[in-house]
């Protein structure tokens, strides 16, 4: 009688992906929206990386061979003037390099002026850098913690 009722109770089951999910605890459910929402977030950083990054590495390719081939007129260095990150961090060297040479003309002395061009390229590269590296974080967190929430979810589903 009893395995009666358990092969009646199994075979009006359903086990269908959605079956499962309706049927779930909302415990379970929460997990699941939980990973499905950090899914499509990861899934649009990673976009947005891709997207960025790619563009970054044209536009420098591009700065890089009007540079060396001297086509001045190519490379926009107007302060403000967007740009790629390339041209912001040669444009920022070439700024600190004419404001020392307008404080003190004459002075001669290069290497102070090679430091001033130096720190301020240093700098606007880590600006550059805290740009691209942006919702980097969020993958980081996403990666490390999903294995957890799921596992909760699997380890409350059974309970």
């Amino acid at each position: 009688m009893e395995s009666e009722a358990i092969g009646t109770a199994a075979s009006n089951a359903d086990f269908t992906l959605m079956g499962l999910v309706f049927e779930a605890d909302p415990i379970v459910k929460l997990v699941l929206l939980v990973l499905l929402m950090s899914s499509i977030w990861s899934w649009i950083v990673i976009g947005d990386k891709l997207f960025s990054l790619g563009g970054i590495r044209k536009k420098a390719s591009q700065f890089e061979a009007a540079f060396w081939n001297g086509r001045t007129e190519d490379l926009d260095l107007r302060p403000g003037a967007g740009g790629d990150a390339a041209s912001r961090v040669f444009s920022a060297a070439a700024r600190e390099w004419a404001d020392a040479r307008r404080v003190s003309p004459g002075s001669g002395e290069a290497s102070a002026l090679v430091n001033r061009a130096e720190r301020s390229m240093r700098a606007t590269i880590d600006r550059e850098l805290g740009k691209a590296s942006r919702g980097l974080g969020v993958l980081a967190t996403v990666g490390s913690a999903s294995p957890f929430i799921g596992l909760f979810g699997t380890v409350w589903g059974i309970m």
